[in-house]
């Protein structure tokens, strides 16, 4: 026999309830992780990204970042860049260096891939 409180609810109840507050907290916090862990890569492709840019003969508008996008067992990062006066194409270690200084930061448990569309 379930004791009651004075509303009527029995101990299983209350108890039920307790367990789905427990569960949708644990999924609030997770998913707060998660998206910091997001901001931070942003913010690590796009400092990674201008320091690229700053090296390259032309000068380059990086328009913007999307990201990040998971595709199976990647997850990819698009960078849009613009190219200002001499349209010259940009070197293929442009999105390598980049991808490296995220995989070198350890964010994400896959590796992390730069495309530019």
């Amino acid at each position: 026999m379930w004791l009651k409180n004075n509303r009527g609810q029995t101990a299983l109840e209350l108890l039920i309830v307790t367990l789905f507050v427990l569960i949708a907290s644990v999924a609030i916090v997770t998913s707060f992780f998660s998206a910091e862990k997001n901001v931070v890569a942003v913010s690590i492709v796009k400092e990674a990204a201008l320091k690229e840019l700053a090296k390259q003969d032309t000068f380059y508008y990086l328009n913007k970042i999307e990201g990040p996008i998971y595709q199976g067992n990647d997850i990819v990062f698009k960078i849009y860049i613009e190219p200002q006066g001499n349209i010259a194409s940009i070197p293929s270690e442009f999105s390598e260096n980049i991808a490296k200084k995220v995989n070198d930061a350890n964010i994400f448990p896959k590796t992390v891939q730069i495309e530019l569309p």
